[in-house]
């Protein structure tokens, strides 16, 4: 069979697109491929047929979607920070509804495992095109592999192309923004601006009188007296200036002081 991770290839020129998952259009090309995993041994007798895509394929997919986004963070620290940066935006489910999301994950899923279905097709012995070309079963001589079928020639080929197309995907994806340094003082400032401002008390200047009797002026004393009022407030007596005290003589000034 081709290496798993070749099948990403088939939908790497999907990811990015509207109204699909790139996650679980990763997933669901690899779906297939979770048979073998499951059973220790390279058997598949449901999962590589178009029934078991409705009830192998889809339903792992979809669970397997769902347990790598509820472990992006572990799985993210375990990579090489710059695979990380780059895988980040995928692992994500799709916004919007929870009805439109589960749609988005169903079709983009679906999607995927009907990829590796067909290019399974081509490189298997007993796969829905070699079955029905028997020029795909005919013997060619590669070097190295020498004499080999067809269809195999087509599973080494595709897998050594796919490989390389995923890597060249992955180098090419656009990195995600680091988050900035935490700064304490500015987390600090920043909490203090969003701090609500102390309630006025009772007595604050320009609150005005809601009891009985008010005439709706303002109960607080004004800031700054009127002019009459402050030519008609005795004067307070001025304080006399303290003494001041003669500087203190060193020397040959203090004998001639007491001379």
């Amino acid at each position: 069979m081709p290496f798993t991770p070749a099948h990403a290839a088939a939908v790497w020129p999907l990811l990015g697109r509207r109204g699909l998952c790139g996650l679980a259009l990763l997933v669901g090309a690899m779906a297939p491929d979770f048979e073998y995993f499951l059973r220790f041994e390279l058997l598949s007798t449901i999962s590589h047929t178009w029934r078991g895509l409705l009830v192998f394929d889809l339903p792992i997919a979809l669970v397997v979607t769902v347990a790598v986004v509820a472990c992006r963070r572990p799985l993210l620290r375990a990579l090489p920070p710059a695979l990380a940066a780059r895988l980040a935006p995928l692992l994500a489910l799709p916004s919007g509804s929870p009805g439109r999301a589960l749609l988005v994950l169903v079709a983009s899923a679906a999607i995927g495992a009907a990829t590796h279905l067909l290019w399974d097709g081509l490189t298997h012995g007993g796969g829905m095109f070699v079955s029905r070309a028997p020029a795909l079963r005919e013997a060619v001589s590669l070097p190295l592999l020498g004499e080999l079928p067809l269809y195999r020639a087509l599973q080494h080929a595709s897998t050594t192309l796919g490989l390389l197309v995923v890597a060249v995907g992955v180098a090419r994806l656009p990195r995600a923004p680091a988050p900035p340094p935490s700064d304490p003082r500015a987390l600090a400032a920043s909490f203090s601006s969003a701090s609500p401002a102390p309630s006025s008390s009772r007595g604050s200047p320009g609150r005005r009188s809601s009891g009985p009797g008010s005439s709706g002026r303002s109960t607080a004393p004004s800031s700054a007296p009127s002019p009459r009022s402050r030519s008609c407030r005795p004067r307070a007596p001025r304080e006399a200036p303290p003494e001041r005290r003669p500087p203190r003589r060193r020397g040959a000034d203090l004998l001639w002081a007491l001379d």
